[in-house]
């Protein structure tokens, strides 16, 4: 447990980190600079801790992780309901009398 906290980084492992960010980013359409990048980054600073230390098992990682994949669909935007296939109706409104004071 002692060796997890006291990873040293490198350059090179923190531009890793940065080009994994920005692809999970960038494909989950993650605005920048909300509490998702954030957390996002010390998830893989941790599985990057946790021996995922290359390009392609950091990004392994990253896809499995639950806390990551929970996170990706809760920002992504949903379609308009006609793009998703599914049928729209028109508004209505609801007028309602007001009434006259006694």
């Amino acid at each position: 447990m002692r060796k997890f906290f006291e990873v040293t980084f490198s350059s090179a492992d923190l531009n890793l980190i940065d080009t994994v960010l920005k692809e999970w980013l960038r494909d989950n359409a993650v605005p920048d600079g909300t509490p998702e990048v954030e957390l996002a980054a010390a998830v893989m600073i941790n599985l990057f801790r946790e021996g995922n230390n290359t390009l392609a098992s950091l990004k392994l990682a990253t896809s499995k992780h639950k806390g990551l994949c929970d996170l990706s669909y809760s920002t992504a935007s949903t379609p308009p309901a006609a793009e998703r296939g599914l049928r729209t109706f028109p508004s209505f409104e609801l007028h309602v009398p007001k009434r006259k004071a006694a």
